[in-house]
C-alpha cells in the first residue's frame, strides 16, 4: 500500500529523466526544440501536481487514522477509570471481615522485638 504513495514521484523522475535525453537529442539534431521544452514544462507541472495532490490526500488520510486511534484510547481510559474505584479493594480474600486494599504482591516482613 505505501509503494502506491511513492508511485508518482517515481513516475516524475522517470519523466524528468527521459526529457532530459530528449531535449539533449533534440539540441543535438539541429531542430526546434520549443515544442520539446513546452511537453517537458507540462509534465513536469503536473507530475509536481500529482505528487503534491498525493502528498495532501496522504497526510489527510493519517491525521484522520490518528485521531480516530487517539479517541478510541481516550474512551478506553475513561471507561477503565470508572471500574477502577470498585476494583481498590481485594474484598476480604482472608475471611478475616475486613476489606483490605490492594499491594504489588509484595509482603513486607515486620520483626517485633
Amino acid at each position: 500500500l505505501g509503494l502506491i504513495g511513492i508511485l508518482p514521484g517515481t513516475v516524475l523522475y522517470v519523466f524528468l529523466g527521459a526529457s532530459a535525453g530528449s531535449l539533449a537529442d533534440s539540441a543535438s539534431s539541429g531542430s526546434d526544440p520549443t515544442i520539446t521544452i513546452v511537453v517537458v514544462v507540462v509534465g513536469a507541472v503536473f507530475g509536481i501536481g500529482a505528487v503534491a495532490l498525493t502528498s495532501y490526500y496522504a497526510k489527510k488520510e493519517l491525521n484522520r487514522v490518528v485521531a480516530e486511534r487517539e479517541a478510541a484510547a481516550e474512551q478506553e481510559a475513561s471507561s477503565q477509570d470508572e471500574e477502577s474505584p470498585a476494583d481498590a479493594t481485594n474484598n476480604d480474600d482472608d475471611g478475616n471481615g475486613v476489606e483490605e486494599p490492594l499491594t504489588s504482591g509484595a509482603e513486607i516482613p515486620v520483626t517485633v522485638a
